[in-house]
């Protein structure tokens, strides 16, 4: 039996139709996949996945630039974007035999190899060289990676005849060793943006003013746009640094992590692109009559300072700050006379900040033994009630010093600070103040509808539920908290009752219905609490009201 003609043509034609259909599925696939914009993200994507051993999936971006000349460039981008070391780099350029160093002790005499070798003259191995740097926009060395670097950097640079290494590198955090010089400028790039120098490991006879600051000097000609500078270890401010720092025409955020005087201060907010300054003082403590004259910083808007109460006063009672809206003091050392210092740094810091725009405070007192807390809050309390705009607080207290502040306390602050974002204390409740009542949560829902982070040493649960009217018993609330943080300092546990410990796990998810990751919550110290989180985890689980 022979078929229709027609119906064979139909036939001939449907599977025309869906021979078309598949030719335009795979034209498009094809489309996506040599697309480098949809690639390169694809490949961004999947560089921040962790694998189940927390390393990032390098292996697999490596293998994937191996397909085919599509897959190339984006994820060799992607791969070489940032470096957590220089040696891949330096690999590009080693002998075929030469392995990869996988421990420290063995980076130092790799590097020698390197250089013996010389394979570094091989043309095709430099032009693969540039290729490769040319993808790299940060660079992070943590430690140093063999004695010879700066020797390797002299010859690179002298081979090359390039100013720079990394033409496109954005972020550099680097270990200077004592040596060539040239181991800065070859790394400053026109593009770079960051910069975070560690000279701990520097040796003690190193000059720290001498031929490491001019090589930095220099190389603020080739980096015209550095908008931050970070300096730790050793002291590195010398006269000859602020010439530095003044030559670097945007530069917004100055840290010098590394003793400097509380006379340094006045000296960088001269430099009027500033923003942000972080400093860690060291230095002999002198009298008050030998203090600079009072000093603006109309231009400063963030302040971070770390050091001794007397070190920190030199620099707050001259200064003035009207545009300063985030203020982070810590204070450290131990001090056997009348422990005053640290509230006159406090009253300082107030006088030398403008109420109107000062938005967030940290004070980090965990490392300071000298303590009369009563006195500190006494004056502390009402510094902090005058300053309306204030969106972020932290206070962190030594574990063995009590925070006397109390449930009314608390009240004020949530009521003062309406546009509150974050609120944390660190430490344990006074003993001889009762604890706040786990009711202290229902002020900060009323007056803080913006706060997002709450975090609280101890909040008493052994009492009754404030009969509020808001939020209604039978609907959640719309506020937005969503981080909350109780029990940090372990209390003696007080046991609930299933009924009661069920009634307020529904009371909080009532008043914060927003709360992420529950399911971390049940990792409170005190068993109270513990109970507490996990019949929320169990009710969220639901509808996030009690009700299945």
């Amino acid at each position: 039996m022979t078929s229709h003609p027609d119906s064979e043509g139909s036939k001939t034609m449907s599977e025309l139709y869906e021979a078309m259909d598949a030719l335009r599925l795979s034209s498009s696939a094809a489309q996506v996949l040599s697309n480098d914009y949809i690639l390169r993200n694809i490949f961004n994507t999947h560089s921040y996945l962790y694998n189940d051993y927390g390393r990032l999936q390098n292996d697999d971006l490596a293998r994937c630039a191996r397909v085919c000349q599509a897959f190339s460039e984006p994820a060799l981008r992607v791969l070489w974007r940032e470096l957590a070391s220089v040696l891949p780099i330096w690999h590009l350029l080693s002998p075929p035999d030469l392995p990869y160093p996988r421990k420290r002790e063995q980076m130092e005499g790799y590097c020698a190899a390197v250089l013996d070798a010389e394979t570094y003259r091989d043309a095709v191995r430099r032009e693969r060289f540039r290729s490769y740097t040319s993808y790299v926009y940060g660079l992070s060395q943590s430690g140093p990676v063999g004695r010879d670097i700066p020797l390797l950097f002299s010859v690179l640079r002298r081979e090359f005849h390039e100013d720079t290494l990394f033409p496109f590198l954005r972020q550099l955090r680097w270990t200077p060793l004592d040596g060539d010089g040239s181991q800065f400028a070859v790394l400053f790039s026109p593009n770079l943006a960051t910069v975070e120098l560690d000279f701990s490991w520097f040796s003690e006879e190193a000059d720290h003013g001498g031929a490491e600051l001019e090589a930095l000097r220099s190389a603020a000609a080739q980096s015209p746009g550095l908008k931050t500078l970070t300096i730790r270890g050793a002291a590195w401010w010398t006269p000859g640094a602020m010439t530095v720092l003044s030559s670097f025409r945007c530069l917004r955020k100055v840290e010098l992590f590394c003793d400097v005087e509380p006379s340094v201060l006045p000296q960088l907010v001269q430099i009027t692109t500033l923003r942000s300054v972080s400093l860690r003082v060291g230095s002999p403590s002198v009298s008050t009559s030998q203090l600079p004259g009072p000093y603006d910083a109309p231009h400063l808007e963030e302040l971070v300072l770390i050091g001794t109460p007397p070190d920190l006063l030199q620099l707050l009672l001259p200064m003035r700050a009207a545009a300063l809206g985030w203020l982070d003091i810590t204070l450290t050392g131990y001090q056997e006379h009348e422990d005053i210092d640290h509230i006159a740094c406090v009253k300082a810091a107030a006088n030398a900040v403008s109420p109107g725009s000062l938005r967030s405070i940290v004070l980090n007192f965990k490392h300071y033994f000298a303590w009369r807390p009563r006195d500190l809050m006494s004056v502390l309390r009402p510094l902090l009630l005058q300053l309306p705009g204030v969106t972020l607080f932290r206070l962190n207290m030594p574990d063995n010093v009590d925070t006397p502040l109390t449930e009314d306390d608390l009240a004020r602050f949530a009521g003062a600070w309406g546009d509150l974002e974050a609120f944390a204390l660190a430490g344990m409740w006074d003993a001889a103040t009762p604890a706040p009542s786990a009711n202290v949560l229902h002020h900060f829902w009323k007056s803080c509808p913006r706060l997002r982070h709450l975090s609280l040493p101890y909040l008493e649960l052994d009492a009754d539920i404030a009969p509020h009217e808001d939020p209604p018993s039978s609907e959640p609330s719309s506020h937005g908290l969503r981080s909350l943080i109780i029990d940090l300092s372990l209390q003696p546990p007080v046991p609930l009752s299933s009924d009661r410990t069920r009634a307020w796990a529904l009371y909080l998810l009532r008043l914060f219905p927003h709360l992420e990751s529950p399911s971390e919550l049940h990792t409170a110290l005190n068993p109270t609490w513990r109970a507490v989180f996990q019949e929320m985890c169990s009710l969220s689980a639901h509808d996030g009201c009690g009700n299945p």
